[in-house]
């Protein structure tokens, strides 16, 4: 496993921000992409990663979007209108049964989709993290351990809220116990710099649009290469 990993989220939302990350890779900016099963930049990513070498892993998505599995536009809790749209509160311990069946179903194809397009996955993550919530989480896991696939870890720095905190640290320890931690350490791209301590794998996140004359990263406003 590589002792840092820059990841750039969200590969496949559109042509735009695909453009955006595939002159990241090009300039050696970001050595690891996740690439989105259901959105409308999908297709233009997946053909983008036949004619390259770069290192892709799944940005599993129940935000936005059409579903694969239109199943999931009978859940009021997963859609509206027609469209993926994430009702669950954070918090959340428990899921109905059909509900967390509907999610492992739309989950497993967006992988299976990415794996029948030729994309060889190199792990999991999540928009908006929502694969940190509790009950998909193990939806998560489980599709980790049958995929052979490491998962994202929760962010080891931001939210300082006690019980959050707690929250993490407790699943951190299980994706430990049960070897599908991605990494040691996870942080945003902000507070990334040259004298972070890599004694422990890291994963730098980072969300590449084109501005103007500019690359920014679109959750922090940071500027990451001019054009």
């Amino acid at each position: 496993m590589l002792n840092l990993i820059i990841n750039a989220d969200d590969f496949g939302y559109s042509k735009e921000i695909n453009n955006a990350i595939e002159l990241c890779f090009e300039r050696g900016i970001i050595n690891s992409a996740t690439l989105m099963a259901n959105m409308p930049g999908s297709i233009d990513a997946i053909e983008r990663v036949r004619l390259s070498n770069f290192s892709v892993g799944i940005h599993l998505n129940l935000i936005e979007g059409l579903p694969i599995c239109s199943d999931l536009l009978n859940d009021p809790l997963l859609s509206n209108d027609g469209l993926l749209q994430f009702n669950i509160p954070r918090m959340s311990v428990f899921l109905k049964k059909n509900t967390r069946e509907l999610i492992k179903k739309e989950l497993e194809a967006q992988i299976l989709f990415l794996k029948n397009n030729g994309i060889a996955i190199t792990h999991i993550d999540s928009h908006q993290h929502t694969h940190t919530i509790f009950p998909i989480a193990l939806i998560v896991f489980y599709l980790a351990k049958k995929y052979d696939l490491k998962v994202r870890i929760p962010r080891t720095t931001g939210n300082k809220n006690p019980i959050k905190v707690l929250y993490k640290k407790l699943l951190m320890n299980y994706m430990r116990l049960i070897d599908i931690n991605l990494t040691e350490k996870f942080i945003n791209y902000d507070e990334y710099n040259d004298n972070n301590n890599l004694n422990h794998s890291l994963e730098v996140m980072v969300h590449p649009e084109i501005k103007g004359d500019k690359i920014i990263c679109n959750t922090t406003g940071l500027i990451i290469t001019r054009i």
